[in-house]
């Protein structure tokens, strides 16, 4: 039996799919965008999910890079 998926909360912004070409392009993409959409909002208020610790390299030297402060939980 399939579960129905709601929410309360209005519509929200549209889903960005993006193909790297590998994982240092996918880093620089969410830096980008964590920049782009950071005018008038805290660093504190961006969460960045990832499968595999592995990823966890490129995102923190992309991160380090663009003056992006963050902390790893978990890994």
């Amino acid at each position: 039996k399939g579960k129905q998926l709601w929410t309360a909360n209005g519509q929200g912004d549209p889903i960005t799919v993006f193909e790297a070409s590998d994982e240092g392009a996918e880093a620089n993409f969410v830096a980008g965008k964590i920049i782009a959409g950071s005018q008038g909002k805290n660093f504190k208020d961006y969460a960045i999910l990832y499968r595999t610790n592995a990823q966890s390299n490129a995102l923190e030297f992309s991160m380090k890079r663009n003056g992006i402060p963050y902390r790893v939980i978990g890994g």
